[in-house]
Order: C-alpha cells, then structure tokens, then sequence
C-alpha cells in the first residue's frame, strides 16, 4: 500500500492546488514529470526494503509509510524536480550496505559508486547525505569485521570513493563542455531547483520568480554561458 498512499497524495496535491498562483507548476506536473514521477512512487517501497534489510520489517515499514505521506516528498515528486531520483537512489545505497559490510563483493561496491554518483548528479546538495551513507556502510563493516577488517577494506573503499568521484565529474561534464564554468556558476545551490534547470529551463522557474519577458530571456541567456544581454545582440 506505500506507493499507492504516494500516489493519491500526488494526485490530491495536483487536484487542489490553486490554479492561479501554480498554474505552470500544474502544468509542469502533467506533462514534465513523468520519471520524476515514477521514481517518486518507487521510494517508499525501496525505503521499505532497506529498512528491513538494515533493521527489521517492522521498522521498515515504520520508515516506508513516513515517506509515503510525507507532504514534501510528495510535491518534489510531481514538481520534475531531481530530489525524488535522489532519494531513490539514497534507499539504494542504504540497501545495499548491510549486504556490502558481509560479502564484500565488488559487484556491490561498483553498484554503490554508481548509485552515489547519480545521486549527486540529480541534485548536488545531496553530497552530504551520500557522506553519511558512506559513514553508515563504513559503521556497518565495523560492526561485522571489526576494526582490524574495517582497516584492511579501506583500500577498497577509497579506490571506490574516488570511482564515484570520477563517475560524478564525468555526468557533470556536458553541462561544464557546453555552457563552460559560467554554466555551473549560475547554479548557486538554490533548493528549489536541479541539476536539469541549467541544461533546460523548466517552465514553472519563471512563474515562481515572477520573471518578465525581458528577465527569462536574460537568464535563457545565462543558461547558456552568454551574457545576460545577449539576446538584443542576436547571438
């Protein structure tokens, strides 16, 4: 029942917005979203599965229905946002380590690299929750191997790290080779807004702000990595 709880939150939040002051967010939601979306309905059942693994059913379930009802993760998930693909794969990363601290197994780490690497891609505030998942799974080879186990893995743990590192550059790359730095310094790390928004300018952006004309094609501009007047130049 988790994501079918998320999904009647999702639709009741669509259905009694206000139609004058979030109009191109409804619209966004319609017809943006539909990963967001989907990804949004997968993490209560994946929030679940790491719960239970991590602890037990009960608590997993605890957990799971928290996430099912929660109003805010609700709105990110209908809002083509990047915070839902981050959660997703945040619950994989915590399922994944209980199985990571026993085995070992490489298979694993390469999935957890790769994993922490979307994550930070879809919204680069994540960074500090795929830290205290890295601080979780190292808690959790402690508490299997003990330190003297935990010391031997740390090879294998910063050869990982520095994977994921290289992963995350890597995604980011097209954004810096296109836009140059001066299109990721138009992000600021405001948290209404993802990765997505400086390759494409997502039509709720300009409602939210209150843009005029002048001022979204000012900031399409930057976007682009041109100067904000570039449009009267007819670059």
């Amino acid at each position: 029942h988790l994501f079918l709880s998320h999904l009647a939150g999702a639709i009741v939040l669509v259905a009694s917005d206000r139609p004058g002051r979030h109009r191109a967010r409804e619209q966004a939601a319609l017809d943006l979203p539909v990963e967001e979306g989907l990804a949004g309905i997968a993490v209560p059942p994946l929030v679940y599965w790491a719960g239970s693994i991590t602890f037990n059913r009960a608590a997993g379930l605890i957990a799971g229905a928290i996430v099912a009802v929660s109003w805010i993760v609700i709105q990110y998930s209908i809002q083509a946002r990047g915070y839902m693909f981050g959660l997703l794969f945040l619950a994989l990363l915590y399922g994944l380590s209980p199985y990571i601290a026993r085995t070992n197994n490489r298979v694993g780490w390469l999935l957890f690299s790769i994993f922490a690497a979307l994550a930070q891609y879809s919204v680069p505030v994540m960074a500090l929750a795929i830290v205290g998942a890295g601080l979780w799974l190292m808690y959790l080879i402690g508490q299997t191997v003990g330190i003297t186990g935990l010391t031997r893995r740390l090879p294998r743990i910063a050869g990982f790290g520095t994977l994921s590192a290289g992963l995350t550059l890597t995604f980011y790359a097209p954004i810096w080779l296109l836009n140059g730095w001066a299109g990721l310094a138009s992000y600021r790390g405001d948290s209404e807004r993802s990765l997505q928004e400086i390759a494409q300018l997502l039509p709720q952006v300009a409602a939210e702000h209150a843009w005029d004309q002048e001022t979204f094609l000012a900031q399409t501009c930057v976007k682009a990595g041109l100067p904000p007047g570039a449009y009267r130049q007819g670059r």
